[in-house]
């Protein structure tokens, strides 16, 4: 269970989005802690430590909000304030590497569906079943909730979401990032 402030706490001054506050409500709600989406779980306030090793900059730190893991090894969902009315989801490896996953947060959520953990590096990500998975615990709970938070919803496969999403911001983002970061 993730207490409601201690996840507001990841947004500062930043008004926490009104999907991520119902997310909390649901995953609160299941019976048991485990997986909803494979890898994924919403995170307290934790002050940024995995982007803090990209850089110490304030500005860098306040347009980009950590707020869920995305893996079991570390790598960080991360919400880039880019306007008022833009935030995309980058996914930042627990091995390296950042990346635009999707336009929005209900695209992430249309990847969560999918229900298996990103694969980060540098040069890319990917989301790749290999073998049929079992699913999570709470798949199930999870996609009823999510189409009635996004009505007519209908889920493509994540890494078409990946590309739409990186078609529009991959460019923007890798030159933002280059203010604050030189590999």
């Amino acid at each position: 269970m993730i207490n409601p402030a201690d996840f507001n706490g990841n947004f500062g001054h930043k008004p926490v989005p009104e999907l991520l506050q119902n997310l909390v409500i649901f995953e609160n709600g299941l019976p048991s802690r485990d997986y909803y989406a494979q890898g994924f779980e919403l995170l307290p306030a934790s002050g940024q430590g995995l982007l803090r090793t990209y850089s110490e900059d304030e500005t860098f730190l306040d347009e980009l909000t950590e707020f869920a893991q995305a893996d079991g090894t570390g790598s960080m969902y991360v919400l880039w304030h880019k306007s008022e009315t833009e935030t995309p989801v980058a996914v930042f490896g627990s091995e390296g590497g950042f990346h635009i996953v999707a336009r929005n947060l209900p695209e992430l959520l249309e990847i969560l569906l999918f229900d298996t953990e990103p694969m980060v590096d540098w040069d890319g990500v990917t989301y790749f079943k290999t073998e049929p998975e079992d699913a999570s615990v709470h798949s199930s709970a999870f996609r009823n909730w999510v189409s009635e938070q996004l009505a007519g919803i209908h889920p493509a496969l994540p890494d078409q979401v990946v590309r739409h999403a990186q078609e529009k911001y991959a460019a923007e983002f890798a030159a933002w990032m280059s203010r604050y970061y030189n590999s």
